[in-house]
């Protein structure tokens, strides 16, 4: 049974046209969010990046804390020890980060903080050599623009929607494609026309581009609904691992662990782990959380792990992503395949290109539509003069300002307001074309 023609028109209209501005946000936020995990090094390279090249060790970890925690200190006498990145490269400092429990809604058991500042700290000399407040990082507002518009969950929600929206409409265009080509050439090129030049952009950006559309669509889907389908399909996370607290949140902070020993530990235990980041329970819990990448692998960040006692060494729990089934090992290529987050400086520079030409279909797609239907393109400069304002709106709010998106009512505001304007112009859009077909049939009869 052949799929009607005009109603593969229909899905495809539907699922890109009235969603094109999303869908172009969210690609050209997309591309920008690559360079989210460079971004905080860049913006604050002066602090970031020291002259010298050490092997830094777990070993060395007390030293740099002990810095790290008299810089705090003096910021601020209510800092938390939360979490410590380690360098990735010779030529990159240490950064620590710190929370303020009086930002946390459930003080300081909360296990999912706002970092409140980041302190880099060179490992040769054990010297602060500067300190960034995360909440107005450009790492944060790049991917907070992106993942979740700065709406919180609602937000990624959203984007999870609008990434489906992008999916039905990859397929739709794809059969559409393939039912009117049947050996004929792609893209003839055709010159002296916006709509023509449009069209034949947004054919070739579809076509060409199919493969990497269906990564960024189904990954981006998962990703936005991730805690929703979690809930519904009752998954839990691969690597996630949780215990009673067995002491107070105030015992907790105070532990201090044997370095050398953790890291001992972690060679003995898990060889293969190459160590970048150290997260501290500050909850009772009393453990250490060791994560990091296997040479040679592709998983989310950071998703390896070993967690050990505080106080004990005792190896409550190890992650290897190697040695899980086949559905972990599906659940945890979602973000790298999305963002593009393996092989290196030459897989980052392929997602660059390849987003910017993606970018191009639902923004032709939408003037190839305006200029079928005899519209001006008062809509596609009304959604672009939205966009600027909404990325200066959150530029201003989010990174200058640094305010906790939880605590944004604004942004979820602005954005309710614009899908709200814009179902209500497509409805009018819709019922109105609706009328002047009926009108111009009971002319002809």
């Amino acid at each position: 049974m052949k799929f009607p023609t005009r109603r593969l028109w229909q899905i495809h209209s539907i699922s890109s046209i009235y969603a094109s501005g999303f869908i172009a946000f969210l690609c050209i936020t997309g591309v920008m969010a690559l360079f989210a995990p460079h971004a905080l090094r860049w913006e604050n390279r002066s602090a970031a990046y020291i002259e010298e090249a050490p092997d830094f060790s777990i070993g060395q970890m007390g030293v740099v804390l002990e810095s790290a925690g008299q810089a705090a200190k003096e910021d601020s006498e209510g800092l938390i020890l939360r979490s410590v990145d380690l360098p990735a490269r010779p030529h990159h400092a240490v950064k620590v980060h710190y929370v303020d429990p009086a930002q946390q809604p459930k003080g300081i058991t909360s296990t999912s903080p706002h970092f409140l500042r980041t302190y880099f700290v060179d490992p040769v000399d054990n010297q602060v050599t500067g300190s960034a407040d995360a909440a107005r990082g450009l790492d944060h507002w790049l991917r907070g623009i992106h993942v979740r518009f700065f709406a919180a969950t609602l937000g990624r929600n959203l984007a999870g929607i609008f990434g489906l929206f992008m999916l039905i409409s990859t397929i739709s265009g794809l059969l559409i494609v393939a039912k009117f080509l049947k050996g004929k050439s792609l893209v003839k090129w055709k010159t002296g026309t916006l709509r023509n030049g449009s069209s034949d952009v947004h054919k070739f950006a579809g076509v060409s581009m199919i493969v990497f559309f269906l990564i960024f669509s189904i990954t981006g889907t998962w990703l936005g609904l991730q805690g929703r389908l979690m809930q519904a399909l009752d998954i839990e996370r691969p690597e996630s691992w949780s215990r009673e607290a067995p002491i107070t949140a105030v015992e907790d902070i105070k532990i201090m662990s044997d370095w050398n020993a953790i890291e001992g530990m972690v060679k003995a235990e898990f060889p293969d782990l190459i160590p970048q980041m150290i997260d501290f329970s500050f909850n009772g819990d009393r453990i250490v959380n060791i994560r990091g990448k296997i040479e040679g692998t592709v998983y989310e960040r950071k998703v390896p792990r070993i967690i050990l006692d505080k106080e004990t060494l005792e190896t409550l729990f190890l992650y290897d992503p190697r040695k899980a089934g086949f559905g972990d090992h599906l659940f945890l290529l979602q973000e790298p395949l999305h963002f593009g987050d393996f092989g290196g400086n030459i897989t980052l520079i392929i997602w660059l290109i390849v987003g910017l030409i993606v970018t191009a279909a639902p923004i032709t797609g939408l003037i190839v539509y305006l200029k079928r239907t005899k519209q001006n393109l008062r809509p596609f400069w009304i959604w672009t003069g939205v966009a600027t304002a909404y990325v200066l709106y959150t530029l201003i709010f989010h990174k200058w300002l640094g305010l906790h998106p939880a605590m944004m009512l604004g942004t979820l505001t602005f954005f309710i307001f614009l899908l709200l304007l814009i179902l209500v112009k497509t409805s009018i859009a819709i019922i109105m074309r609706a009328r002047k077909k009926k009108a111009s049939k009971i002319l002809i009869e």
